[in-house]
């Protein structure tokens, strides 16, 4: 529930894409000084809450995920501008800018839409004696497992491991490491305690919005071990040793 605005602040948000010109303003007051920004995200044609999206705040560590209502909350953002990344696989991405001014703690609640990107039926790709049907931006991931570099866990094995959370899904590959930082905080380390470069849906991500991605929103996964294993088009970054690729599900 958000606390009616009282103190006569305002709040401004300017909204790239789809949300240009949207301004809100609704404040709740709080020791920490900090801002909260609460969202419900919606398909642009149907209306309905679009979930598992992402969102994060760009320049921060603060992400979260659409729940089964299309709703998410980004907690802890300082005072100043931002600027908001809400994204989806099928959808367009969203980018908009929000500022908080007051020295109060305030809640931000705007509706978000997200606009479906129309999917071309996709041809057949002959592999050996069979024949797969490789659909949307998935084509990259069944393309790298074709040419053999790297381990790649598709959608049968994600049920067939029963994982409560990602970790638990990385838990026995071999050469990668689940670690237990405190405060229920989880890593993965790659040989010689090196951390992975991650991707979703396509997009360089970071751990923190890749580890909270359940194993029933995904599709597929991508672990590259070793720098020698990494395609090309994957080697983004100075110093990088790993990458793992998540898919998440239509």
């Amino acid at each position: 529930m958000t606390t009616p605005f009282r103190s006569g602040l305002r709040l401004t948000i300017a909204v790239s894409v789809l949300l240009s010109g949207l301004r809100s303003e609704v404040a709740a007051q709080s020791a920490q000084g900090s801002f909260t920004f609460v969202a419900s995200v919606l398909d642009a044609r149907t209306r309905e809450p679009v979930v598992a999206a992402f969102a994060a705040a760009l320049g921060t560590d603060r992400f979260a995920t659409t729940d089964d209502h299309g709703s998410f909350r980004i907690d802890g953002l300082p005072g100043g501008e931002h600027t908001i990344r809400i994204w989806r696989l099928g959808y367009r991405t969203a980018m908009f800018r929000v500022r908080f001014d007051s020295v109060e703690t305030n809640i931000l609640d705007v509706p978000i839409v997200l606009e479906p990107i129309p999917v071309q039926m996709p041809e057949i790709v002959v592999e050996a004696e069979r024949t797969r049907l490789i659909a949307g931006v998935m084509r990259d991931f069944y393309r790298r497992r074709a040419e053999g570099a790297g381990l790649f866990i598709d959608r049968e094995e994600i049920e067939a491991r029963r994982a409560d959370a990602f970790v638990d899904l990385m838990r026995g590959i071999p050469s990668l490491d689940v670690e237990y930082l405190g405060n229920l905080q989880w890593t993965l380390r790659l040989p010689g305690k090196c951390s992975p470069l991650y991707y979703v849906d396509g997009v360089r991500s970071n751990e923190g919005v890749a580890l909270s991605i359940r194993p029933e929103q995904l599709e597929g996964v991508e672990i590259y071990r070793r720098l020698s294993e990494v395609p090309l088009e994957l080697t983004a970054g100075q110093g990088m040793c790993g990458v793992i690729v998540l898919w998440t599900r239509r």
